[in-house]
Protein backbone atom coordinates (compact mmCIF):
# COMPACT_ATOMS: atom_id res chain seq x y z
CA UNK A 1 0.00 0.00 0.00
CA UNK A 2 1.52 3.23 -1.11
CA UNK A 3 1.00 6.33 0.79
CA UNK A 4 -0.93 9.22 -1.21
CA UNK A 5 1.06 12.36 -1.20
CA UNK A 6 -0.65 15.58 -0.51
CA UNK A 7 -0.13 16.72 -4.07
CA UNK A 8 -2.13 13.46 -5.40
CA UNK A 9 -5.05 14.06 -2.90
CA UNK A 10 -4.95 17.93 -4.60
CA UNK A 11 -5.32 16.33 -7.79
CA UNK A 12 -7.73 13.95 -7.11
CA UNK A 13 -10.10 16.58 -5.66
CA UNK A 14 -9.78 18.16 -9.24
CA UNK A 15 -6.72 21.03 -8.64
CA UNK A 16 -4.25 21.50 -10.98
CA UNK A 17 -0.74 22.22 -10.46
CA UNK A 18 -0.48 26.39 -11.64
CA UNK A 19 2.80 27.43 -11.29
CA UNK A 20 6.38 26.12 -9.95
CA UNK A 21 8.26 28.08 -7.44
CA UNK A 22 11.69 26.52 -6.34
CA UNK A 23 14.15 27.64 -3.47
CA UNK A 24 17.66 27.62 -5.15
CA UNK A 25 21.18 28.42 -3.10
CA UNK A 26 24.95 28.69 -3.96
CA UNK A 27 28.24 28.29 -1.63
CA UNK A 28 30.22 31.79 -1.52
CA UNK A 29 33.43 30.30 -2.61
CA UNK A 30 34.27 31.29 -6.38
CA UNK A 31 31.94 34.21 -6.46
CA UNK A 32 31.47 34.94 -9.97
CA UNK A 33 32.54 38.89 -11.91
CA UNK A 34 30.05 41.32 -12.94
CA UNK A 35 30.20 44.77 -12.59
CA UNK A 36 27.16 47.67 -13.38
CA UNK A 37 27.00 48.94 -16.85
CA UNK A 38 28.33 52.21 -17.69
CA UNK A 39 25.89 55.11 -15.99
CA UNK A 40 24.09 52.65 -13.56
CA UNK A 41 25.91 52.63 -9.69
CA UNK A 42 25.21 51.33 -6.82
CA UNK A 43 25.82 53.46 -3.42
CA UNK A 44 24.47 52.73 0.63
CA UNK A 45 20.76 53.33 1.01
CA UNK A 46 20.33 55.75 3.26
CA UNK A 47 17.12 56.42 5.32
CA UNK A 48 15.08 58.87 2.46
CA UNK A 49 15.85 56.22 -0.07
CA UNK A 50 14.18 53.93 1.09
CA UNK A 51 10.75 54.69 0.14
CA UNK A 52 11.98 55.26 -3.45
CA UNK A 53 13.54 51.55 -3.60
CA UNK A 54 10.07 50.14 -2.43
CA UNK A 55 8.59 51.80 -4.84
CA UNK A 56 10.64 50.64 -7.84
CA UNK A 57 10.23 47.21 -6.66
CA UNK A 58 6.48 47.20 -6.77
CA UNK A 59 6.84 48.92 -10.38
CA UNK A 60 9.36 46.19 -11.48
CA UNK A 61 6.78 43.32 -9.97
CA UNK A 62 3.97 44.37 -11.81
CA UNK A 63 4.33 41.86 -14.48
CA UNK A 64 4.60 39.79 -12.34
CA UNK A 65 2.22 36.17 -11.64
CA UNK A 66 0.05 36.88 -8.96
CA UNK A 67 1.00 40.47 -8.46
CA UNK A 68 -1.52 42.28 -6.49
CA UNK A 69 -1.05 46.25 -5.10
CA UNK A 70 0.79 46.42 -2.21
CA UNK A 71 -0.73 48.91 0.44
CA UNK A 72 0.63 51.02 2.95
CA UNK A 73 -0.03 48.67 5.78
CA UNK A 74 2.02 46.10 3.56
CA UNK A 75 4.67 48.89 3.76
CA UNK A 76 4.63 49.09 7.00
CA UNK A 77 4.44 45.64 7.72
CA UNK A 78 7.67 45.13 5.80
CA UNK A 79 9.16 47.66 7.84
CA UNK A 80 8.74 46.27 11.09
CA UNK A 81 9.90 42.69 9.66
CA UNK A 82 12.92 41.13 10.30
CA UNK A 83 13.90 40.66 7.12
CA UNK A 84 13.50 44.77 6.22
CA UNK A 85 17.47 45.00 6.54
CA UNK A 86 18.25 47.76 3.55
CA UNK A 87 21.89 48.16 5.42
CA UNK A 88 22.30 45.01 3.08
CA UNK A 89 20.26 46.15 0.21
CA UNK A 90 22.27 46.52 -2.94
CA UNK A 91 20.28 49.49 -5.17
CA UNK A 92 21.62 50.25 -8.62
CA UNK A 93 20.51 53.78 -9.71
CA UNK A 94 20.89 55.98 -12.66
CA UNK A 95 21.11 59.00 -10.98
CA UNK A 96 18.42 59.84 -8.46
CA UNK A 97 16.36 57.33 -9.77
CA UNK A 98 16.42 53.86 -8.16
CA UNK A 99 16.26 51.09 -11.01
CA UNK A 100 17.29 47.82 -9.45
CA UNK A 101 17.37 46.15 -6.20
CA UNK A 102 18.81 43.07 -4.11
CA UNK A 103 16.65 43.57 -1.06
CA UNK A 104 19.42 41.39 1.05
CA UNK A 105 18.75 39.87 4.74
CA UNK A 106 20.12 37.50 6.89
CA UNK A 107 17.79 35.57 9.30
CA UNK A 108 19.87 34.76 12.33
CA UNK A 109 16.69 32.50 13.28
CA UNK A 110 16.76 30.57 10.62
CA UNK A 111 20.56 30.20 10.70
CA UNK A 112 20.58 29.46 13.84
CA UNK A 113 18.11 26.70 14.22
CA UNK A 114 19.63 24.96 11.06
CA UNK A 115 22.90 25.64 11.71
CA UNK A 116 23.43 27.08 8.23
CA UNK A 117 25.36 30.95 7.66
CA UNK A 118 22.95 32.20 4.69
CA UNK A 119 22.27 35.08 3.30
CA UNK A 120 19.42 35.58 1.01
CA UNK A 121 19.25 37.44 -1.87
CA UNK A 122 15.81 38.06 -2.34
CA UNK A 123 13.45 40.77 -3.97
CA UNK A 124 15.24 40.93 -6.82
CA UNK A 125 13.68 43.17 -9.29
CA UNK A 126 14.84 45.47 -12.67
CA UNK A 127 12.25 48.37 -13.96
CA UNK A 128 10.92 47.06 -17.38
CA UNK A 129 13.33 50.06 -19.54
CA UNK A 130 16.41 48.84 -17.80
CA UNK A 131 16.25 45.15 -18.20
CA UNK A 132 19.04 43.05 -19.62
CA UNK A 133 21.54 45.29 -19.29
CA UNK A 134 23.23 42.90 -16.40
CA UNK A 135 22.37 45.54 -13.93
CA UNK A 136 20.72 42.92 -11.87
CA UNK A 137 23.58 40.55 -12.11
CA UNK A 138 25.76 43.16 -11.02
CA UNK A 139 24.26 43.72 -8.13
CA UNK A 140 23.50 40.22 -7.10
CA UNK A 141 26.85 39.58 -7.57
CA UNK A 142 27.81 42.60 -5.40
CA UNK A 143 25.31 40.86 -2.98
CA UNK A 144 26.94 37.79 -2.40
CA UNK A 145 30.59 39.82 -1.46
CA UNK A 146 28.59 41.26 0.95
CA UNK A 147 27.18 38.10 2.22
CA UNK A 148 30.87 36.64 2.26
CA UNK A 149 32.03 39.93 4.18
CA UNK A 150 29.37 39.35 6.53
CA UNK A 151 30.11 35.87 7.76
CA UNK A 152 28.17 33.84 5.24
CA UNK A 153 28.98 30.64 3.60
CA UNK A 154 26.31 30.43 1.17
CA UNK A 155 23.37 32.52 -0.51
CA UNK A 156 19.92 31.72 -1.58
CA UNK A 157 16.50 32.45 -3.11
CA UNK A 158 13.41 31.81 -4.43
CA UNK A 159 11.87 32.25 -8.27
CA UNK A 160 9.33 31.55 -9.96
CA UNK A 161 9.96 29.03 -12.57
CA UNK A 162 8.02 30.29 -15.23
CA UNK A 163 9.58 33.91 -14.27
CA UNK A 164 8.73 35.97 -17.81
CA UNK A 165 12.08 38.24 -17.65
CA UNK A 166 14.20 34.93 -17.34
CA UNK A 167 15.15 35.04 -13.68
CA UNK A 168 15.23 31.17 -13.42
CA UNK A 169 18.12 31.20 -16.09
CA UNK A 170 20.16 34.27 -15.00
CA UNK A 171 20.46 32.38 -11.15
CA UNK A 172 21.48 29.29 -12.73
CA UNK A 173 24.43 31.09 -14.46
CA UNK A 174 25.76 32.88 -11.57
CA UNK A 175 25.73 29.56 -10.08
CA UNK A 176 22.18 28.90 -7.71
CA UNK A 177 21.36 25.44 -7.99
CA UNK A 178 17.85 23.99 -7.29
CA UNK A 179 17.34 23.26 -3.17
CA UNK A 180 13.48 22.76 -3.53
CA UNK A 181 10.30 22.83 -5.26
CA UNK A 182 7.03 24.43 -4.29
CA UNK A 183 3.88 24.15 -6.30
CA UNK A 184 1.00 25.95 -6.26
CA UNK A 185 -2.27 24.22 -7.51
CA UNK A 186 -5.69 26.11 -8.35
CA UNK A 187 -9.07 24.40 -8.83
CA UNK A 188 -11.80 25.73 -11.50
CA UNK A 189 -14.91 27.59 -10.18
CA UNK A 190 -18.24 25.64 -10.22
CA UNK A 191 -20.65 27.77 -12.26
Amino acid sequence: DKKQSFNDVLESLGFEPARFFIQMSRPLDDIPSAELPEGIESRPVKDKDIRSVWEESIEAFRDHWGYTEPTEEDFESYKGSKYFQPELWQVAWDGDKAVSSVMNYIDHEYNQTFGKKRGWTENISTLKEYRRRGIARGLIVRSMHMHKDQGMTEVALGVDTQNPNGALHLYQSLGYEKQQTWVTYRKPMQD
